[in-house]
């Protein structure tokens, strides 16, 4: 089950989101969750949730943990001033913190 059905955090990223505040905040909730998913609109906002995953990477990686990222898309929409129904694509990444290998306790490259 995905953490937005459960009602747990999901990020809404944008294309002004600060990647190093966003990553900060990813690294915060898998150290205290272990998972948490991104959702970005259009390519600005994308690259700004790419960079935060980078970011939180970097400020996790002394302390064993791996975050792993799988993205998808996600068909998001409702009523616009029409009232038609106008149906977006945002991409939204899967995060979860795993332990680094054995063979590289500090994930280090």
């Amino acid at each position: 089950m995905s953490l937005a059905a459960r009602n747990d955090q999901l990020f809404m990223v944008s294309a002004g989101t600060k990647p190093r505040y966003l990553g900060g905040a990813i690294a915060k909730v898998l150290r205290q969750r272990g998972e948490l998913e991104l959702q970005a609109v259009g390519a600005a906002a994308v690259n700004q949730a790419v960079k935060g995953m980078c970011v939180a990477c970097e400020y996790l990686r002394g302390e064993g943990i791996d975050a792993h990222f799988r993205p998808l898309f996600k068909e998001i929409g409702g009523p616009d001033s029409r009232n038609d129904l106008t149906i977006i694509t945002a991409v939204r990444f899967l995060v979860e913190a795993r332990p680094c290998p054995k063979e590289n306790p500090s994930c280090s490259d």
